[in-house]
């Protein structure tokens, strides 16, 4: 797996600049204010210390991995709403497989996104805060749980109607199989 290293921050919309994230700890000044390499370990984030989550893996929140590798792994969970967890899910089941994450020398982005719960964001904070985050640490706070879903079934969201009835609030959704 090749990570896309970024940087965060946001796009001031009268000026149209970008603002890069205030949290000096995750910068690393040597190099064009990208995340330091600590960044990049789930136990740098207090919410990604579990006992599921081994200390040695990567994150990756945009990353190149090839195709069929990704269909083999089962691809990404359906049962989350957005792609933060989901996107960790997937990292950290690829690691435990036995894969490596390469990191590139340079930014490959920056990634600016909505800060706050109003506007787009909204949808996004409701599932990363919520439903997203409960079965993330479901999951991932038994120590060895990923053992059971490394490769998950990469057309299961065919069987899962009550996730899109759920998400789209209608009685007559049929998933087309």
């Amino acid at each position: 797996m090749m990570n896309m290293i970024y940087n965060e921050g946001y796009l001031d919309a009268e000026t149209l600049e970008f603002n890069l994230s205030s949290n000096d700890y995750r910068l690393n000044a040597d190099h064009l204010n990208a995340h330091h390499n600590s960044y990049w370990k789930p136990y740098t984030h207090s919410d990604l210390r579990m006992a599921g989550i081994n200390p040695d893996w990567k994150l990756c929140m945009h990353f190149i991995i090839n195709t069929s590798y990704f269909m083999e792994l089962g691809g990404y969970d359906c049962e989350y709403e957005y792609s933060n967890h989901a996107l960790h899910d997937l990292v950290f089941r690829a690691q435990h497989n036995g894969s490596v994450v390469h990191f590139p020398s340079f930014i490959a982005f920056f990634c600016s996104h909505y800060p706050g719960q109003d506007g787009d964001h909204g949808p996004i904070h409701d599932a990363q805060t919520g439903p997203d985050l409960k079965r993330f640490n479901d999951i991932y706070s038994k120590p060895n749980a990923v053992n059971d879903r490394v490769k998950l079934d990469y057309n299961g969201w065919k069987n899962k109607e009550y996730i899109w009835t759920r998400r789209f609030n209608s009685n007559n959704l049929q998933v087309h199989k």
